[in-house]
């Protein structure tokens, strides 16, 4: 199931599997079974423009009823909608079509996913820089040729989380409670990235990559100049898996514009304050998108919650009362995945 964000200015999605944990006489096995079944992983995004003038931001969740896998994903789409877009529609298949996939190598697939999508990407835009010079170009054609993404997966398969990133979009684990960083930024601030571009041949000037690029690595961004990527921006991504531990309870993924004025911390405790009481992870996206605006963010905000492990509910809960949706603007659109039915099928590799 790959569905589209709705574009507006805000947009609702949330995925729930649902269904019985087996039953066992083992009581380690019981509580294997209830680490995380697929068949019941909740999750939720929400997302608003902010006060940009159009939405860039991108998210997939994708998760087939008889997959052992479930890919989240969050796009933040720069100089135009359709780089974003691009790899919205296609990278998560481009993973699921790679031979690693099919042998259980979940990283090699990722890094070939993320190949095959950047190629494409620029075969597209160079295709589209020689029929402008073939043309007059409009200013819709300019965007969407020289346009780039940054991008984030988290691929959940086989006990394991395993992530792929360009750019500035954000994942955070809670932990107990306790956040754990699942990404760093890639940006021209740190140092190992900066060492990487100037190698590269890249320049930074006034921390940005050439002067204007805020990131370091991205999907797409061909200099409509020099029919080239500029020098340093690279798009091979960043990769990462780890286990999921007993203690693991959810995972945050979000936009820069999210991180912008939301830290790691933040995130954590206000997810997991959502969750306890109410054990939804829609409701849990859009509290931090919520929190983002009143904030004053100045950027487009998605925010994504991955449900791993239930959250025990408070001892003193308090009395549960029904939130109030967020104020949409009329030119809102909201989306929510229908449950789908419990699978009898085996177990899928879990993290």
């Amino acid at each position: 199931m790959a569905e589209r964000v709705a574009q507006g200015d805000a947009s609702l999605r949330c995925l729930r599997v649902c269904g019985d944990t087996q039953k066992d006489g083992d009581r380690r096995k019981a509580v294997e079974a209830e680490k995380l079944p697929l068949r019941r992983l909740k999750v939720g995004v929400h997302a608003d423009r902010a006060s940009c003038s159009c939405m860039e931001d991108e998210s997939v969740i994708h998760s087939p009823p008889s997959a052992d896998f479930c890919f989240c994903c969050v796009y933040d789409g720069h100089g135009g909608l359709h780089a974003a877009q691009f790899c919205r529609e296609r990278l998560h298949h481009n993973v699921m079509a790679s031979e690693s996939f099919a042998r259980g190598d979940s990283q090699a697939a990722l890094l070939e996913g993320f190949r095959k999508t950047e190629a494409d990407l620029l075969r597209e835009q160079d295709e589209e820089h020689t029929r402008r010079r073939q043309s007059p170009p409009s200013p819709q054609d300019d965007a969407q040729s020289c346009c780039g993404s940054t991008a984030l997966v988290l691929l959940i398969r086989a006990e394991q989380l395993h992530l792929a990133w360009l750019g500035d979009c954000r994942a955070v684990l809670s932990r107990e409670a306790a956040p754990v960083m699942l990404t760093r930024d890639h940006s021209v601030r740190c140092a190992r990235e900066r060492a990487r571009v100037l190698a590269d041949g890249g320049e930074v000037e006034d921390d940005r990559l050439w002067g204007f690029l805020e990131v370091s690595r991205a999907f797409g961004d061909l200099d409509s100049a020099t029919g080239r990527k500029p020098r340093g921006l690279s798009g091979c991504p960043e990769l990462a898996s780890q286990p999921i531990e007993a203690g693991d309870e959810f995972v945050v993924i979000g936009s820069d514009g999210l991180w912008n004025v939301v830290d790691p911390a933040d995130a954590v405790r206000l997810a997991r304050a959502e969750l306890q009481v109410y054990n939804d992870a829609a409701m849990a996206s859009e509290k931090l998108v919520e929190v983002a605006l009143k904030r004053h963010a100045d950027d487009n905000v998605t925010a994504m919650v991955v449900c791993l492990n239930r959250i025990a509910s408070p001892a003193n809960p308090e009395v549960r009362r029904p939130r109030l949706p967020l104020l949409q603007r009329r030119s809102s659109r909201a989306a929510e995945t229908p449950a789908r039915p419990a699978r009898s099928a085996p177990a899928p590799p879990e993290l």
